[in-house]
């Protein structure tokens, strides 16, 4: 049964990169043979050629963006940890994202990042890993929030401890996610996506993996029109509390 689980999630991964690809790559073949005819005629202006290099490169990033996700997704997880300040780790994921959200078409200054956390708080962790999985959920959270304009544009990001565990919870103020969308969302299989990003698929089972390997859990709550609330949980470094 664990076999054919595996392959059907392989299975899964493969039809869906693969269906990614040739989305990007497919649309680029008749404009370059046009490119090409035109200027074979004689008949190429330099505004047609910067028009379709500018399609050609954007395309291409976007390829570039899925198969560094992809190898991303697929990182041994490391086992050697560290104990590390969450907020630092929280403040650094957030500058990270603000910066691969600039290139794209969306305000992301107009969005305000709200944070609850001690400065005491600390997570013992394999930093890049653990980093990565709260940058890509703070990635979403941001995007989230600044494609609407109903509500306040904002990103909460709040820390709790207990003897034993870091409770991390990331809410923004976005659209919200339909049902269908999030039950898949809530299996983490690479590749799925609702249909409201452009993104690769591959950030929330990054995310999932990396917290995973960290014996931690992560979860989804979302209803149209009332946002996005992610919430990890994690072992806390020195009882999660620096004395």
């Amino acid at each position: 049964m664990a076999r054919a689980i595996g392959e059907s999630y392989y299975d899964q991964l493969v039809g869906a990169t693969a269906h990614d690809v040739r989305g990007i790559l497919t649309p680029l073949s008749p404009k370059i043979q046009r490119l090409i005819g035109h200027a074979k005629d004689g008949n190429l202006s330099a505004g047609e050629a910067q028009k379709t290099l500018e399609i050609v490169l954007k395309r291409l990033a976007l390829l570039n963006r899925l198969v560094s996700d992809m190898r991303d997704y697929s990182l041994p997880i490391r086992r050697d940890r560290r104990t590390e300040r969450l907020h630092q780790i929280l403040v650094e994921a957030v500058t990270l994202a603000r910066e691969e959200l600039n290139e794209r078409p969306l305000n992301i200054r107009a969005v305000e990042i709200i944070y609850q956390v001690e400065p005491s708080h600390t997570v013992t962790v394999a930093r890049e890993q653990f980093l990565m999985a709260i940058f890509n959920v703070v990635k979403n959270a941001i995007e989230a929030a600044a494609s609407t304009e109903a509500r306040p544009q904002q990103v909460k990001i709040i820390a709790a401890s207990d003897e034993d565990e870091i409770h991390i919870t990331i809410h923004d103020t976005g659209p919200g996610i339909e049902v269908s969308d999030l039950a898949d969302l809530r299996q983490f299989i690479p590749g799925r996506k609702t249909k409201k990003t452009d993104g690769t698929g591959f950030g929330l089972p990054t995310a999932h993996r990396m917290i995973s390997g960290h014996r931690g859990t992560i979860e989804i709550d979302s209803e149209p029109g009332q946002g996005t609330i992610v919430r990890i949980t994690v072992p806390g470094g020195a009882g999660g509390v620096d004395s």
